[in-house]
């Protein structure tokens, strides 16, 4: 996008790691799994992504299966205008997909496969949230707040109203303790 999204910065700014270990939100992770979490990945957006819907399980996987989680920091307040993160409630319990289980080609044997892989990834997102019936709503968030969600909860940005504004705010990835393989 225009806007760049540092990845990992969290490795090299002490705020940014401070929020990824923040003490509340990994007792509430604990809580929350009855296993310990650990941060792995950061991304910070200056600007909303305007992300199609998408689910983090298809990016990152665990074995076993969902021990990963995606926690949101609004490092200002978001709405609307800025281009705040949308939701779809309930989607984390329509199952996970991968390229496997949508029959799609291994990327080396399409031409762009990366590429055209993922548009068909999204064209089903958009026919199983219709499907499902499912309703986005958007997340509106005050500076300091935080959102977490499960690894295979369908989330993206919504569109940017107000160009002028910026959107700060930290995703980060926490997978837990006990995974055999985290990737």
């Amino acid at each position: 996008t225009d806007s760049p999204r540092p990845f990992q910065f969290w490795k090299k700014s002490k705020v940014a790691r401070n929020i990824a270990t923040n003490k509340k939100v990994l007792d509430t992770l604990e809580f929350l799994y009855n296993k310990k979490p650990f941060p792995f990945s950061t991304i910070n957006f200056l600007n909303g992504s305007q992300q199609p819907l998408h689910a983090d399980s298809f990016h990152f996987h665990s074995i076993p299966q969902l021990w990963m989680v995606g926690a949101w920091m609004a490092l200002e307040d978001v709405d609307e205008e800025n281009g705040t993160l949308r939701v779809v409630p309930g989607s984390h319990k329509w199952g996970t997909y991968d390229y496997i289980n949508l029959k799609l080609p291994h990327p080396d044997d399409r031409e762009n496969g990366e590429v055209e892989n993922y548009k068909d990834y999204e064209n089903f997102v958009r026919q199983l949230v219709k499907s499902k019936g499912g309703q986005e709503i958007s997340c509106v968030m005050k500076k300091g707040q935080i959102l977490i969600w499960a690894s295979n909860l369908l989330h993206g940005g919504i569109p940017i109203i107000d160009k002028s504004r910026t959107r700060l705010t930290q995703a980060i990835h926490y997978f837990f303790e006990g995974c055999d393989k985290y990737y």
